[in-house]
């Protein structure tokens, strides 16, 4: 299990991804985080302040069509695969990008009062 952390992050909220060190001690050995993959397209943006655009509570796997519930998760605005790190072209779709909450920092603004962090 890893941990998880809920910031209840909103549309239009300012965010900033956390430092790469600090993701990759959320992650298991696969490079996960509850399921969900950190991926190497991921890596350029640690650091970055990006604007939330919308929260991911399900997602469609794609291949199965098997319906996702997510938790503590949301897709940033200007963050989605650039293909920069795939051999080959890789990603031509310009697929968006799910980030946990854990992996981000609120700025601008106090922290909401039921913001909670869980248990490794």
């Amino acid at each position: 299990t890893t941990p998880g952390e809920s910031l209840a992050l909103q549309p239009g909220e300012m965010v900033q991804v956390k430092r790469l060190d600090e993701i990759v001690s959320t992650l298991d050995k696969r490079g996960k985080n509850r399921g969900l993959h950190f991926s190497p397209d991921m890596i350029p943006l640690c650091g970055k302040q990006l604007r939330v655009r919308r929260r991911a509570d399900n997602l469609v796997a794609e291949g199965t069509g098997e319906m996702r519930h997510l938790k503590n998760t949301v897709i940033l605005e200007d963050a989605t695969c650039n293909s920069a790190t795939f051999a080959f072209g890789g990603c031509t779709r310009d697929d968006l990008l799910y980030w946990r909450e854990i992996w981000l920092r609120r700025i601008g603004g106090a922290e909401r009062a039921n913001s909670t962090t869980q248990p490794a």
